[in-house]
């Protein structure tokens, strides 16, 4: 590693230990156990089965140009349902690992749900929201002090996950064709969709570096995609590293060209992104084993690292947070607390632990939409409550809410 490799590396960790580095996914990151693209197997998968024309030019967004006859739109969207389901035991251990790592915020260019997965194996804290032109969506929301929460406040909270290009078990917000494309770019960029983005956006403002994996940063719609979430009122540019294993063209002067039309100044590191994410970790070990070292002297009244009684969260590469498994709740006790909520905290935190309960069982695709855009309009008039909504209307909604709560309730006992 050169010595400018070795600054930048620096500057990553410094990032990272202190909560201020967002994790930015590309669509060509996903790899299976023997090093094969995701995205690549399930393109050939498409075209084998199906005999689709695709356009390679969206990476993992599978987008068709024309489709043979007898083969309809509604059969791919099963077809990458599927197709994810069936690869889950293939996929690299490199998503165990990024789960560990302190990463604030994480958006994927994908589809897919093995970080979501990964996240759940460790039994990890995490917000999981995903794009659809819908709505954003979420499988559950921030805790209450992140709505409107101060930057320190944020920093303490659970990470952000946010799949931008919709997720593999919720088919219709799948992109596949190039009306479903130019719907998700016009509403992505909409003014109703960027009130829906606040919570990820204000994660990345609070960002001061980001780390960029999986990535052709030649793309045309990366630039555009990044600037959109940033939506930053300063001009000065954000420092950002990116592996080069996924970039083609990389020395000549028109692709340095390219790079300025990102809202972020890139610096690049050597290797791939597995080895990147490999020796953060090992890094991360490292600090560990120098921190339980120091906390063992000082337990013995050694010199080591000063007590002083704070109660600062101590800055680390990996992450620190208490494994908390949310106990599972019934159709029928959810109704009960929702019946007896005063407030839509109460209600939002009843309708989060329903979710997680039903997560792996077989409810209806209508069911499963329904639960999601409950917990997010409570999410929103939550942040709405917060921010000084009349007590009037404030009430008014939530009367409503309760009733499609208490509606969708009796529906799934019927």
């Amino acid at each position: 590693m050169t010595d400018q490799d070795e600054s930048i590396y620096r500057s990553l960790l410094k990032g990272i230990s202190t909560g201020e580095c967002a994790l930015i996914l590309g669509p060509l990151f996903g790899v299976t156990q023997d090093g094969k693209k995701i995205h690549e197997m399930l393109r050939h998968t498409l075209q084998q089965d199906y005999k689709v024309d695709l356009d390679t030019d969206f990476d993992n967004l599978f987008i068709v140009r024309k489709y043979p006859d007898a083969v309809f739109e509604f059969q791919l969207r099963g077809a990458i349902q599927e197709f994810y389901a069936d690869i889950q035991p293939q996929v690299h251990k490199v998503y165990d690992d990024l789960v560990q790592i302190n990463f604030h915020a994480i958006v994927s260019f994908t589809q897919d749900e093995f970080l979501k997965d990964a996240f759940k194996r460790a039994q990890s804290q995490k917000v999981f929201q995903y794009f659809s032109v819908k709505g954003t969506a979420a499988e559950n929301t921030p805790p209450a002090n992140n709505a409107g929460a101060t930057l320190g406040a944020r920093k303490k909270g659970p990470p952000i996950l946010y799949n931008l290009y919709g997720r593999c078990n919720d088919p219709d917000s799948l992109i596949v064709g190039y009306d479903t494309f130019y719907e998700f770019l016009f509403s992505f960029i909409g003014e109703k969709q960027q009130q829906q983005l606040r919570e990820m956006s204000e994660r990345l403002k609070d960002s001061k570096m980001f780390l960029f994996l999986g990535f052709n940063l030649k793309k045309w719609y990366v630039p555009l995609l990044l600037t959109m979430l940033l939506k930053r009122q300063s001009s000065i540019r954000i420092p950002a590293i990116a592996t080069m294993d996924d970039t083609d063209e990389q020395s000549n002067q028109n692709y340095m060209e390219w790079l300025s039309r990102y809202p972020m100044a890139m610096s690049f590191v050597d290797g791939t992104s597995i080895e990147l994410i490999e020796k953060i970790i090992a890094a991360g070990k490292k600090e560990q084993e120098h921190l339980s070292a120091d906390a063992g002297d000082n337990a013995n009244g050694q010199p080591g690292r000063p007590q002083n009684g704070s109660t600062a969260v101590r800055k680390s590469l990996l992450r620190q947070e208490d494994h908390q498994v949310v106990p599972p709740i019934s159709i029928n006790e959810a109704y009960n607390q929702v019946i007896n909520a005063s407030s839509a905290e109460a209600l939002l935190k009843t309708m989060q632990r329903l979710f997680e309960s039903l997560e792996n069982r077989n409810i209806s695709k209508e069911t499963n939409r329904a639960l999601i855009d409950i917990i997010g309009a409570l999410s929103a008039l939550r942040r709405e409550i917060i921010e000084g909504l009349p007590s009037e209307e404030a009430s008014f909604r939530l009367r409503k809410l309760r009733m499609q709560i208490i509606e969708l309730f009796e529906s799934i006992l019927a």
